[in-house]
């Protein structure tokens, strides 16, 4: 893989494979690929499906809001779990059906049991996905990174400068040229032959990773930088290291260790949410994962439908009471709505879409009372008008 020379319209190098029979030296062919995992196009139309739904911004966006909610959705989730598993501590069997779902009984309680059963075994997964994927979001991703910055949580990366050999703590210091390779031609006059006399030496100082991303310097006074990009576990010793072509020396060197440890939660976060951490065992853990939260959605829709109105009936089954939050303690009021305020404002997107579920509430309430109020009059003016007549 490497980063192809676009030139003329400006725009970022997109990585190309190129396919080669390691016995003849022979090309096989070559074909677009994306990101480090060298990624070929069925793939990368799943990724970017995945990412924003071939939608552009706003399909980044929808994004976001998904994983926001739902780390929301999963913690009221448990919450209502917690309230029906404290109210039935009476029964042994009855508390077995929140955990191992009952195969008897009406429609409505079976699905009930099962997605009850289903969603808390799933609670930590999909709080984990929607912890990790908020980490690509476009808003509430970037306040993640200027937290990390803040708190120096970041992921460091090697110095490649030959006259100052410290590390720099900058989140993307080790990925904002890993798509500009091609301006490294334009300023220095690299030997294509250098790659393997560069790896070799950074092999010699311990550097075993087989999974390689070798960045070209560029300029006369950088040097060469080999990262591990297999993202799985167990990593190599050495992450990354700077090597001098000139000298053939390590110039300076980067373990796992160390990376700050929020930084190496991360990593692990990234690795297992992609899939990469354990291999073949990650990825069918997350399938699973996935085709449980896609059965809990689908249960969610059928427990509606098996309350749905019949018969003329309006209601939906019993709802939440309004005014909960007018009747809480002062300082029930304070804490949720400070807590909903700091969510709000750290997770941007939620924060709008709460805000608009919010006032739709009241308006909805509003127009509920109004209703009330002119059926209540309308009442008393029949009834007066009765009165009247007879």
């Amino acid at each position: 893989m490497f980063a192809a020379d676009d030139g003329a319209d400006g725009h970022e190098a997109e990585p190309v494979a190129v396919f080669v029979d390691p016995a003849t030296g022979e090309v096989l062919g070559e074909d677009h690929v994306y990101g480090t995992s060298g990624s070929l196009p069925l793939r990368t139309d799943i990724a970017q499906a995945h990412r924003h739904l071939f939608l552009g911004d706003w399909g980044r966006i929808y994004s976001e809001l998904a994983a926001s909610w739902l780390a929301v959705i999963v913690l009221a989730g448990v919450g209502l779990w917690a309230v029906r598993w404290r109210a039935l501590r009476a029964s042994r069997r009855s508390r077995r059906q929140l955990l191992l779902p009952g195969r008897t009984g009406p429609g409505y309680r079976r699905t009930r049991s099962w997605h009850a059963a289903l969603g808390i075994w799933l609670a930590a997964g999909g709080l984990f996905l929607a912890a990790t994927g908020i980490t690509w979001s476009t808003y509430g991703g970037a306040n993640v990174a200027d937290l990390r910055q803040t708190l120096n949580w970041q992921t460091p990366a090697v110095e490649t400068g030959l006259n100052d050999a410290a590390h720099t703590d900058d989140e993307h210091a080790g990925h904002e040229h890993h798509g500009g390779h091609h301006s490294a031609s334009d300023e220095v006059d690299v030997d294509p032959a250098a790659i393997d006399h560069v790896l070799h030496a950074a092999q010699k100082a311990g550097f075993t990773s087989t999974h390689v991303e070798i960045t070209l310097p560029t300029g006369a006074e950088q040097a060469w930088s080999l990262e591990d990009v297999s993202m799985r576990l167990p990593a190599p010793e050495l992450q990354a290291v700077a090597v001098d072509a000139g000298s053939m020396q390590v110039t300076d060197a980067l373990r796992f260790d160390d990376y700050p440890f929020v930084a190496q939660l991360a990593q692990w976060g990234i690795w297992l949410h992609m899939g990469t951490l354990f291999g073949l065992p990650n990825q069918l853990m997350l399938f699973a994962l996935s085709l449980g939260l896609v059965v809990m959605v689908i249960w969610g829709y059928l427990m509606w439908w098996q309350r749905r109105p019949r018969h003329g009936e309006r209601a939906m089954g019993p709802a939440p009471a309004p005014g909960a939050l007018r009747r809480a303690p002062w300082w029930g009021v304070g804490l949720t709505v400070g807590s909903a305020a700091l969510v709000a404002w750290f997770l941007p997107v939620l924060g709008v879409s709460l805000v608009a579920f919010v006032l739709g509430d009241v308006l909805w309430q509003a127009h509920l009372r109004r209703r009330s109020r002119q059926e209540v009059d309308r009442r008393e003016s029949t009834v007066s008008e009765s009165s009247v007549s007879e």
